[in-house]
């Protein structure tokens, strides 16, 4: 299940874009391996043959097609200075 703040709602509108994510996937570490989770991006996916698209609040949200969660994830934006980037929150590391 994912949903979009209304913080992130607001500024994906404001940029009049859709969103795609990435599946990053297990990544293999010395004491194991760790999912640092699906990333967002503001735009059209590079490729959208693999790619399911959805209506999220009203803004059209790529998600690859075997993406799936049994964790509610939240679409949320952050800045740092004036540079505002979305990221997903509740995602479960381990």
């Amino acid at each position: 299940m994912l949903r979009i703040s209304d913080e992130a709602k607001e500024y994906i509108l404001t940029k009049k874009k859709s969103v795609y994510v990435i599946q990053n996937g297990p990544t293999g570490l010395c004491c194991g391996s760790v999912d640092f989770g699906p990333t967002v991006y503001l735009g059209n996916p590079p490729n959208d043959q693999e790619y399911n698209r959805n209506e999220i609040d009203g803004i059209t949200v790529y998600l690859p097609h075997d993406f799936y969660t049994n964790i509610p994830l939240t679409v949320e934006v952050r800045s740092f200075l004036t540079i505002k980037n979305l990221y997903i929150k509740g995602w479960k590391m381990i």
